[in-house]
């Protein structure tokens, strides 16, 4: 279990590989806490590039079937920066709930992101009836 000195940390230097990504125009696609490596300081890398393509402005990418991991994959198709984006997001809820993006045993449609904008839904709910 990682400490939580070391979580901020971990999240800057994944969201600094990102952007240097981003920089030049690749995006990687599969984003998710098992393709961030650490070193015994806790540094992090991004790893796996299978997925990963490069997209050029003003040609957008003609893919036939959606690559990624379950959890991860943000709900719309269409890929490009903002997919990385949306499973970053996700990498941030899984360090700052401790929770894995997605269980076999949890109910169908009940990825940690699902989850967390239910939570948030319900205190909204509960709060504006006080």
């Amino acid at each position: 279990l990682l400490e939580w000195n070391v979580r901020p940390d971990i999240a800057c230097e994944v969201i600094q590989g990102l952007s240097y990504l981003q920089d030049n125009d690749i995006v990687h696609r599969d984003i998710k806490s098992s393709n961030v490596l650490l070193d015994e300081e806790f540094h992090a890398k991004l790893s796996d590039f299978g997925f990963a393509m490069v997209i050029r402005p003003g040609n957008p990418p003609q893919l036939r079937m959606r690559e990624g991991t379950i959890g991860y994959c943000p709900p719309e198709t269409d890929v490009g920066f903002k997919t990385d984006v949306y499973s970053f997001g996700v990498l941030l809820l899984e360090l700052v709930t401790g929770q894995t993006a997605y269980e076999v045993n949890r109910a169908p449609g009940r990825e940690l992101a699902k989850w967390v904008c239910a939570h948030l839904e319900s205190q909204s709910s509960s709060e504006a009836s006080l």
